[in-house]
């Protein structure tokens, strides 16, 4: 269960879970890159596997883009400055989880 605000999210995976977690992490803290794979699961303490599954998952979205050979993954500001954009319009914060994003609650 992961609460936002006032409300609990039931994840059917917890992958999804951690993908909402890295996005809100990414909205509060943008930057060029993402750590490496195994410094988010220790930070997150979850597996490889949650932490690929997530990563796909935010690829498909487009908030990161896919890995090149030797180096980190870059995010997409352009896109997390519109969920930024969209949070501060709605006063709310959006869920993407399962790909669509949906309005969850206000901050």
């Amino acid at each position: 269960m992961y609460t936002v605000g006032i409300m609990d999210i039931d994840y059917k995976f917890l992958w999804e879970k951690f993908a909402h977690r890295l996005i809100d992490d990414l909205v509060q803290n943008p930057s060029m890159t993402l750590p490496g794979i195994r410094a988010m699961m220790s930070r997150y303490k979850v597996s490889l596997t949650t932490v690929e599954h997530a990563l796909r998952h935010l690829e498909t979205l487009g908030i990161i883009e896919p890995p090149q050979q030797g180096k980190s993954r870059k995010i997409n500001l352009t896109k997390i400055q519109e969920i930024i954009v969209q949070r501060g319009k709605t006063g709310n914060r959006i869920s993407t989880s399962r790909g669509i994003p949906r309005i969850i609650l206000p901050i």
